[in-house]
């Protein structure tokens, strides 16, 4: 699971098994369950990235609340670094095996609350039938 962030950011989640319960159509609660791995930049009170953190554990459950954050936890134990933006290596900033494939990921745009998918359906991106016949 990815998220883009900023610039070449991406908040990344891998686990063996995970199970995602939703609520009004949106994530209410995330869990995960083995070789959870983490790679997350998080936002500071005055909206700045400063620190990337990765992290690893057994089990992992995220709590949401209006889309938004509200709790993580990681047991029975964690392992992992916080360092500052500016020290970060480009090796630290991708879990293995990483990709973005922006070019297959369905386009969309929310307006007050509205969301409109972007792709036209039916209609197969290039990139799309390319990494299939791959």
């Amino acid at each position: 699971m990815a998220e883009y962030v900023d610039e070449d950011f991406y908040n990344q989640l891998s686990g063996k098994k995970m199970e995602a319960w939703f609520e009004d159509d949106y994530l209410k609660r995330l869990y995960v369950d083995g070789n959870v791995q983490v790679i997350m930049l998080p936002m500071e009170n005055d909206s700045s990235f400063n620190k990337l953190v990765d992290a690893e554990s057994s089990y992992m459950t995220v709590d949401l609340t209006d889309r938004k954050v509200e709790k993580i936890k990681m047991w029975p134990e964690v392992t992992g670094n916080t360092t500052p933006l500016f020290l970060v290596k480009k090796a630290q900033k991708y879990l293995p095996n990483f990709r973005w494939l922006d070019a297959i990921r369905p386009k969309r745009t929310e307006i007050d609350g509205v969301i409109r998918w972007d792709d036209e359906l039916g209609e197969i991106p290039e990139a799309l039938e390319q990494y299939f016949a791959e």
